[in-house]
């Protein structure tokens, strides 16, 4: 990676990278349009992924730019954030603060959509694997992270990790909070 210089089980040509993030964005994006009648596509980089992570957004934010029920965030911010009705969501992939600061993050990046709202949720990846967290010093915001789709690389089955592979569909009811959440596991090698 740029970052640190890890060696990653990947194909190492990032053509062949950016050809497959682009199009699970894009069809992750066109099943949500045909679902809903407004969707907010909010990209977040890691940190393996700096420079493609961006591109990402770049490339869905030009490609859907006449797309009037679409709103792209395109992830130039570590931490964003995104209010609907009751409820203030956070993303971020957690490689920047720690867990157990975010709640604080919130309240002072966000302390006006703080006070508007009830149900505050922080949604982040990183560590690959998920688990649901709420801060009892941090009251009324939950911090969560959220599995990984691809398979283990050599790091991560040398270290034992064993992490499902999953994909996740939280849904958040504008009044209410979370209301449901959909786990697929995702199946074979």
């Amino acid at each position: 990676t740029s970052r640190s210089g890890h060696v990653l089980d990947t194909d190492g040509r990032y053509g062949k990278w950016l050809d497959t993030g682009i199009i699970v964005i894009r069809l992750l994006i066109e099943a949500c349009l045909r679902k809903y009648k407004k969707v907010t596509f909010v990209n977040v980089k890691g940190n393996h992924d700096d420079i493609l992570g961006a591109a990402l957004g770049v490339f869905a934010d030009h490609i859907y730019e006449n797309q009037k029920r679409l709103t792209v965030m395109r992830g130039e911010s570590p931490f964003q954030y995104l209010k609907r009705g009751n409820v203030l969501l956070g993303f971020c992939h957690g490689h920047t603060a720690k867990l157990s600061a975010l709640p604080g993050k919130m309240a002072d990046d966000q302390y006006k959509l703080w006070g508007q709202t009830t149900y505050r949720h922080w949604i982040t990846g990183h560590v690959h694997h998920n688990s649901w967290v709420q801060f009892k010093e941090h009251p009324g915001c939950v911090v969560e992270t959220v599995g990984i789709i691809p398979p283990k690389d050599a790091y991560a089955f040398g270290a034992g990790y064993g992490a499902q592979r999953t994909t996740q569909a939280l849904i958040f009811d504008t009044a209410g909070g979370l209301h449901e959440r959909h786990i697929e596991y995702v199946r074979g090698d």
